[in-house]
């Protein structure tokens, strides 16, 4: 176009001019792009180095305190605190929103990740802290993490420390409290018992599962209030996966589930509750209690209609 400028006769002075005012404002434009795109890379970088931080801390904790921290934190079953999943999510949102030069979205979206990323590290350095505490000490409790928090990961650390933990009344610490003959840690016997006493035998393989194309059934099932967060994380993840499908047909690998989830137990507590939800589906079929197996289900007609 400039080249037709001066074809048209017009100053070779005046075409540079526009050149040289054209390069100025796409310097501009690039500069503007880079430096908003910095700032959602340096909340992204975060989120990444908090991720790194949290699995390395959480390797470092006990036990049980270990196990149920890695299930709250890290596998997302918080009700207290955005886990790891939801904090991946958002962060891939905001890159999303970036590639769209949608800037602001993407600072907001990538903020927000980073900043729940630092809650989780802040709540495993708070645990690392408590475990170190002798009895009767308490540490204290960042603004950033919920009492609720405490509450969740109470039971494990009684039964790993032998100590319940109690957060003061104005809430700024935790306590970590005198053991006493009920709150010792459990002894070797302890999870032997105790699951004995979460499942009971309900169903044997009949003798022509296969030849009915059944699977064998020789798993045991536990009361559901024992395995309810276990399930309510399946739903989750079933509804996850249904929304991101827009499918009527779900089919879902067990074996993508946490191993504290895709216990059998669970799954079949999961299957016979989704069986009697008959107004959300019309048929389930899980190949296998043990992992990997397919779950598949059909969302009922009512159920499609009102998504309608």
């Amino acid at each position: 176009m400039l080249l037709g400028r001066l074809d048209d006769g017009e100053r070779l002075e005046d075409v540079a001019a526009a050149t040289r005012e054209v390069d100025a404002r796409l310097d501009s434009i690039r500069e503007h792009v880079s430096e908003r795109e910095e700032s959602v890379l340096t909340h992204l970088r975060a989120v990444e180095t908090a991720t790194e931080t949290l699995e390395g801390q959480l390797d470092r904790l006990d036990g049980r305190v270990r196990d149920r921290a890695t299930e709250l934190l890290l596998d997302g079953r918080s009700d207290a605190l955005a886990g790891v999943p939801d904090v991946r999510e958002r962060s891939d949102e905001a890159r999303q929103s970036l590639y769209a030069c949608r800037f602001d979205d993407a600072e907001r979206l990538a903020s927000a990740a980073a900043a729940d990323g630092e809650r989780l590290t802040t709540a495993s350095e708070l645990l690392r802290g408590l475990s170190a505490t002798s009895a009767g000490g308490c540490v204290s409790l960042p603004d950033s993490v919920p009492t609720a928090f405490v509450a969740e990961i109470s039971e494990a650390f009684r039964r790993e420390h032998g100590a319940p933990l109690d957060v003061t009344a104005d809430e700024s610490a935790v306590v970590v409290g005198e053991s006493g003959d009920d709150d010792g840690v459990d002894g070797p016997d302890a999870d032997e018992a105790e699951a004995d006493d979460a499942v009971a035998p309900t169903e044997t393989a009949s003798p022509n599962a296969e030849s009915d194309g059944e699977f064998a059934e020789t798993a045991t099932e536990a009361r559901p209030e024992q395995v309810v967060d276990e399930v309510l994380y399946a739903f989750r993840e079933l509804d996850r996966c249904a929304r991101a499908s827009g499918d009527d047909h779900l089919q879902f690998q067990t074996d993508d589930l946490p191993p504290s989830v895709a216990r059998p137990e669970v799954l079949k507590t999961l299957r016979d509750y989704a069986e009697h939800q008959s107004d959300l589906v019309s048929h389930v079929e899980l190949q296998s209690l043990t992992p990997p197996a397919s779950w598949n289900s059909n969302r009922s007609r009512g159920c499609r209609s009102a998504r309608r």
